[in-house]
């Protein structure tokens, strides 16, 4: 893959946090889903899901991979194309300057 760094605006399943509840006249059995964005290292895609790699090293190794169903997904913009490489540069002088000092 080329690991395009890719926001995607999908839905997810909602539930209730509140124990049993009673019907009353009023009540609407219905919940919205919840809108959510996720950006990430596009790494897998078929026709049932998109995975993608919240962080990824320059050796390959990755944590937080998570897959959303194609089904859930309403819009993919392209961020960053990738090469399918780690575009690692070293910082700069200037970059490093910007850096947040820690006061001890």
């Amino acid at each position: 893959m080329t690991k395009d760094i890719v926001l995607i605006d999908w839905i997810d399943a909602t539930y209730d946090i509140d124990g049993w509840q009673q019907k009353d006249d009023d009540a609407n059995y219905n919940l919205d889903p919840i809108h959510i964005q996720s950006v990430g290292f596009l790494v897998g895609q078929t026709a049932e899901y998109i995975t993608l790699l919240q962080t990824l090293a320059e050796d390959e190794g990755f944590m937080n991979r998570f897959t959303i169903p194609q089904g859930c997904i309403k819009k993919v913009t392209t961020l960053k194309k990738g090469n399918g490489k780690l575009n690692y540069e070293e910082p700069t002088k200037k970059a490093a300057s910007n850096n947040l000092k820690i006061k001890k």
